[in-house]
């Protein structure tokens, strides 16, 4: 499976809190969502994956580090969390696939699940909204 990756170059430099030359896309969904924050005059601020937020996996038992796709700041302070995902891995696989893939999928669910759930009781105790925005939810965005 072939992923659309790449960096991306800001117009709106000033808005980017971070390195503008070391932002990096892993999808076209985040392409799609990186253009919106740099030409959307509603948002003040944005950063990729430069919030760390540790967690504990349930699948070793370790302590790990989730890099948050975005940090929003939007005109009027408010502040968001977004997590950027296909709405597939947003829930838990079906059975009815082979052994070997089931099991990926179901770890691989449970792990964003661990994620998630840090990301939020961080969100709430820094007055931040945690949200994960699926293919969906960008459609409803217009982008």
């Amino acid at each position: 499976m072939k992923y659309y990756q790449g960096q991306f170059n800001p117009r709106n430099k000033q808005k980017y809190v971070g390195n503008v030359n070391a932002i990096y896309y892993r999808s076209s969904l985040e392409l799609r969502v990186f253009i919106w924050c740099d030409r959307n005059s509603s948002i003040t601020k944005w950063t990729s994956e430069e919030v760390v937020i540790p967690y504990k996996c349930p699948i070793d038992n370790n302590m790990h580090r989730y890099f948050v796709d975005l940090l929003i700041e939007f005109k009027n302070n408010e502040k968001m969390l977004v997590e950027i995902k296909p709405e597939r891995f947003t829930k838990p696989p079906k059975k009815g696939k082979s052994d070997k893939r089931y099991l990926k999928e179901t770890i691989e669910y449970a792990r964003n699940m661990a994620k998630w759930e840090q990301a939020s009781e961080f969100a709430k105790k820094n007055n931040i909204e945690f949200a994960v925005w699926t293919e969906k939810t960008i459609k409803q965005l217009g982008l």
